[in-house]
């Protein structure tokens, strides 16, 4: 299986989840990094955000 991860991180905490799906996940890591990437070819996708006050980051959205 092909997945993404893709996540926006102000304080680190998002980053290091990602890592871990990263570590725990089977298969194929297509793309992993900041919002700005753009995957089409994955057949899962995790995205991560921060939230402040009920928005997310502008990036993710």
């Amino acid at each position: 299986m092909k997945y993404a991860i893709i996540y926006s991180s102000k304080t680190g905490n998002t980053e290091l989840l990602a890592n871990v799906i990263k570590e725990t996940m089977q298969g194929e890591c297509i793309a992993f990094g900041k919002a700005n990437l753009s995957i089409e070819d994955a057949e899962l996708y995790f995205v991560g955000s921060w939230v402040d006050k009920g928005s997310y980051d502008k990036e993710i959205i």
